[in-house]
């Protein structure tokens, strides 16, 4: 078996890989992926070996194992799937709540959302700390969490942050513009019908405005012109292969103002088990964008953030 030597070197390898194949074994047999017990137990079984500290080495050889390789693009759909149906069960129960804004924030992840917002706007802020104006954000899905916590943060003077009570950190935050005030608008825009119907529903319900919070049926290739967004994001599922995401990316960017903003979420280490991998080192990423910022939380945070500016094209 390839890599033999170092199985042996490490004896937490060999439980690892098969603690993955097993989640995965029982996740296909699955009939639904509709939360449940077994559903949810499975993916926070699945979480906590993505969330749990091991050195790159050991994470390196994980992923490479043949066996982890062979299953990994049945994962991330598995993954996917179930991602969007659990969008689905809680868009549906906020929005059929009575108190819609009080149920949002019991959302499994909620806090999660929270934290990605502030460490992609505090990259945005990075490069650039003129106001956001305008935002789309492509793969929005049925619960556009992002684009809420991103309403709240920029234009409601970060209330989430005041209540945390966060002192110096939110010091930083007013400083570097998180706490502003602005007229940003969000354009969500996604190809699944069902996604975009329920989202806009619940958007109403949680008394956002529809001309601040806007909704798109479509494609990244159908999209006609992005020449007015400051910002562009790209969720973590849009593409499902290196290649996928790079065809998207320089779609987009053709459609954008010349050093307008991209935002890619991407993943490091064992978190690719759940999403596909970004890189953003490639002649194909540099062509479209200058990357100005890569940040791998190494927290609860899921997701590794990518911010490049647009640039002109040959």
């Amino acid at each position: 078996m390839p890599g033999t030597d170092a199985l042996i070197m490490d004896p937490e390898i060999v439980p690892t890989i098969t603690a993955i194949l097993s989640i995965h074994t029982r996740l296909f047999a699955l009939q639904s992926l509709v939360p449940s017990p077994e559903v949810n137990g499975l993916f926070e079984d699945l979480m906590t070996i993505c969330l749990r500290p091991i050195p790159n080495a050991r994470s390196s050889r994980i992923l490479s194992d043949p066996r982890i390789v062979e299953i990994l693009p049945a994962l991330h759909q598995l993954c996917s799937l179930s991602e969007f149906e659990m969008e689905k069960y809680w868009c549906k129960r906020i929005t059929d709540s009575s108190n819609p804004n009080e149920e949002l924030r019991k959302f499994t992840y909620f806090e999660n959302y929270v934290d990605l917002t502030r460490l992609e706007l505090a990259a945005i802020y990075a490069l650039d700390t003129n106001p956001i104006n305008n935002v789309a954000f492509i793969g929005s899905g049925p619960l556009p969490l992002t684009s809420i916590c991103l309403m709240e943060q920029v234009n409601e003077t970060a209330e989430l942050t005041r209540k945390a009570n966060l002192g110096f950190t939110s010091w930083i935050l007013e400083t570097l513009g998180l706490t502003r005030k602005s007229k940003v608008k969000i354009l969500n825009i996604d190809h699944s019908p069902e996604a975009i119907k329920s989202s806009t529903v619940l958007v109403h319900n949680l008394g956002i405005s529809s001309v601040k919070m806007m909704f798109s049926l479509s494609s990244a290739s159908d999209l006609t012109s992005l020449k007015e967004y400051d910002v562009v994001f790209l969720a973590a599922l849009v593409g499902s292969t290196q290649e996928e995401k790079e065809k998207v990316l320089g779609v987009i960017v053709s459609k954008m103002t010349i050093g307008a903003l991209v935002v890619i979420r991407s993943v490091a280490g064992m978190r690719g088990l759940c999403y596909p991998a970004f890189d953003a080192t490639t002649e194909a990423v540099a062509a479209c964008i200058d990357v100005g910022v890569t940040v791998d939380p190494g927290t609860r945070v899921v997701n590794s953030v990518v911010v490049g500016r647009v640039r002109a094209r040959e």
